[in-house]
């Protein structure tokens, strides 16, 4: 008996282990599938989205991300938009468009009315955010949307406020600048 314990409890031990990987390793592979579903489906509602160009292109780690050009009011903005896990919700993963563009840079640190003008405009945003780089030489305008439930009517809109966000804070940084100065 003792024998048959002994052989018993490495194969027991190994059954175990099995048991708590095995969720684990196919809860990864559920992610990598959520991923790819949830790249398709930007994709396709970037190819559905009106007076929107676009281009897929990879970071240093292979993951996707999108260069759109957006125009409107004779004004053409650069947006880069990705996909962020947001988290795991009643069995299904959670996806946000995040998506960013520059409103500013420049060769050294912006003057502190620039930075200052940078915070007072966060206060009044309905939608988005601004933010600088760690250096301060540059500002960013920002923005998360739901990917779950999107529609391209809204990733327009998204696109329009980005747009729209970064228009007002560039005049307002230029103006302090040229007080700056």
């Amino acid at each position: 008996m003792k024998t048959l314990t002994r052989r018993m409890l490495p194969l027991l031990l190994l059954a175990i282990v099995m048991n708590y990987a095995a969720p684990a390793m196919a809860q990864s592979e559920d992610e990598d599938e959520a991923r790819a579903n949830a790249h398709a489906k930007l994709v396709d509602l970037l190819d559905n989205t009106d007076d929107l160009f676009y281009k897929a292109r990879k970071d240093n780690n292979g993951q996707p991300f999108y260069t759109l050009i957006w125009e409107a009011d004779g004004e053409t903005t650069r947006m880069i938009l990705g996909l962020k896990q947001l988290g795991y919700y009643n069995g299904k993963y959670v996806y946000a468009i995040s998506a960013w563009t520059y409103v500013a840079q420049s060769e050294s640190r912006l003057p502190p009315a620039a930075i200052k003008a940078v915070a007072q405009a966060n206060d009044s945003l309905m939608i988005g955010s601004y933010s600088c780089s760690s250096d301060f030489s540059k500002i960013y305008a920002n923005m998360t949307g739901i990917l779950d439930g999107a529609t391209p009517g809204s990733v327009w809109m998204y696109c329009a406020y980005l747009h729209s966000n970064k228009m007002k804070l560039r005049e307002a940084v230029q103006q302090a600048m040229a007080g700056s100065r």
